[in-house]
């Protein structure tokens, strides 16, 4: 098992606790293990909008996405272990907040990538960008 370098969590479902989460560096398909995310903090927490007052606000859903490099099989492992065989599913993350070295915990809806959309290289990704929206910080 490889050495975690990161502390980004993810599990089926919503509001599953933090001990109850895997690694992503630990997920392993055929003994391959997943290649570490990448997410610089990109959280986004909604569509900045201006009051009459010229304070600003953020409006809409919050979102994050996560870098990845992947093999095809890990991408249906994916798909199946997370999006139910779809594209789409619900999962609870741990992952870099917009404030440095600051993670927390989301419920969320993980969206992958057409993969007809995906930059293969052979049988491995170029990058691909894994967004989970509509994040709502789970209970």
């Amino acid at each position: 098992m490889p050495f975690p370098l990161q502390k980004h969590l993810i599990a089926a479902g919503w509001n599953v606790a933090l001990n109850s989460m895997t690694n992503w560096e630990n997920l392993s398909v055929n003994g391959v293990y997943f290649k570490p995310v990448r997410s610089w903090g990109n959280f986004n927490d909604g569509v900045d909008r201006i009051r009459s007052d010229k304070r600003l606000y953020s409006e809409g859903e919050a979102s994050t996405a996560w870098d990845w490099i992947g093999y095809h099989f890990q991408y249906a492992y994916l798909s199946t272990t997370y999006c139910n065989g779809g594209r789409s599913g619900k999962v609870t993350i741990y992952t870099l907040t917009n404030q440095p070295n600051t993670f927390a915990r989301y419920n969320a809806m993980m969206i992958l990538p057409r993969i007809d959309g995906i930059d293969w290289a052979g049988r491995v990704t170029r990058l691909i960008k894994i967004p989970f929206l509509d994040l709502e910080a789970s209970s």
